[in-house]
């Protein structure tokens, strides 16, 4: 059996138009496995998704940690940059760190 590392990401609110001041306070962090290439190990994903769980920062009391977040074949390498949907709007988050875990 393939021997599965996993990486911890931690992506923060990036620059728009309408915010011109990127916040360090907003953002996400999460566990999955990453490929060579820096795209997600769809595969491999499915066997620890016990680990893979989302969580959104920062966290309102009312709010649950995420779940279903379909990263589809972003590129997660310190520096890129990621969409994801917010309120029907995509919002751009850019990779700060990656950790690998195991």
């Amino acid at each position: 059996m393939k021997d599965i590392r996993l990486s911890k990401i931690r992506l923060k609110f990036a620059r728009t138009k309408e915010f011109l001041e990127a916040s360090r306070d907003i953002g996400y962090e999460f566990t999955a496995p990453l490929k060579a290439d820096g795209r997600i190990d769809v595969d491999a994903f499915h066997k620890p998704k016990a680990s893979c769980r989302v969580h959104r920062f920062p966290k309102d009391e009312d709010q649950e940690d995420e779940s279903g977040y379909r990263f589809g074949d972003h590129l997660f390498r310190v520096g890129e940059y990621v969409s994801l949907q917010e309120d029907e709007e995509l919002m751009p988050y850019q990779v700060k760190d990656l950790e690998d875990v195991k």
